[in-house]
């Protein structure tokens, strides 16, 4: 049995050693390697979009930690960023160790894009993110006749910017659609059939921007009544046994009722007797 431990840590170390002391080794093609694309706003943007769900967990924001490897390293330190671009487009494309290949994942754009926002951390990067943001202003207004919402952009470019629509859960949002507005900054979509809200068909919308860092971080919630009414059962509507208070099975509330009496009866008797023979003992004394 001792050998036996011994030997699995010795494989645990082994495996830790291999994964924390591995290197990268990218092919001199890969490293020689250019974007199809150039560096811009845009397409920084996209990458940002995506680093966010993607990297952002294990790498942090970019520069606001300083980590080296072989933990996940900040992908905003000096040392990766002298990487050239088909060196990072690479790490991202085949992964190691704990990392996953994205180019499984996602496609080469998108991947050239995440190599194009990280590119922006570069002292010699000519793209001004800060510029980027346009603070649109939304409105929302709901044509119940047609069970249609209309978004309406304004405050500066407003064409073809993305408008998400939700419909807001417990735990999250549930997207409706994505659309980008037209020349006058007016989008609308139809509200689906196959949405489901409380015993009344009411539900909640949300509309905001498909990219916040781009245009902002307005939203809007309306509530509607489109929705397909649903009757939900709660459980603890009835008496049962998972059911607490009120709810609860009556021979449970009974049983918990004559069992605290009787522990506590007993608890008294016992302590009603202690004393008795304690005036007892001083009797005799």
């Amino acid at each position: 049995m001792k050998h036996t431990k011994k030997i699995f840590t010795a494989v645990v170390i082994m495996l830790l050693s291999i994964n924390v002391f591995a290197q990268w080794k990218i092919p001199a093609e890969a490293k020689k390697q250019t974007a199809p694309t150039e560096n811009s706003v845009d397409a920084a943007l996209a990458g940002k979009l995506i680093y966010d769900t993607k990297c952002k967990a294990c790498h942090q924001i970019p520069g606001a930690t300083g980590m080296k490897a072989p933990a996940p390293p900040d992908l905003g330190i000096e040392s990766f960023l002298n990487k050239t671009d088909g060196e990072i487009f690479y790490q991202i494309s085949e992964g190691m160790g704990g990392m996953p290949p994205f180019k499984s994942q996602l496609s080469e754009e998108d991947r050239w894009n995440i190599v194009h926002y990280l590119a922006t951390g570069r002292a010699s990067c000519t793209v001004d993110m800060s510029t980027a943001l346009q603070n649109l202003e939304l409105k929302v207004e709901i044509i119940d006749d047609k069970k249609q919402i209309k978004a309406i952009v304004s405050g500066g470019n407003v064409d073809c910017v993305k408008v998400g629509f939700f419909v807001k859960r417990y735990f999250g949002l549930l997207p409706i659609k994505v659309v980008e507005t037209d020349s006058s900054g007016m989008v609308t979509t139809t509200f689906p059939n196959d949405i489901s809200g409380d015993k009344d068909g009411n539900t909640e919308i949300v509309v905001k921007f498909d990219n916040p860092d781009r245009h902002g971080k307005a939203e809007v919630t309306k509530k509607i009544k489109w929705a397909t009414p649903v009757h939900y059962i709660n459980p603890l509507e009835k008496r049962a046994m998972w059911g607490v208070g009120a709810k609860a099975p009556l021979w449970i509330l009974f049983s918990y009722i004559g069992i605290t009496f009787s522990v506590w009866a007993v608890i008294i008797f016992v302590i009603l007797q202690i004393l008795k023979l304690k005036k007892a003992k001083n009797e005799v004394e």
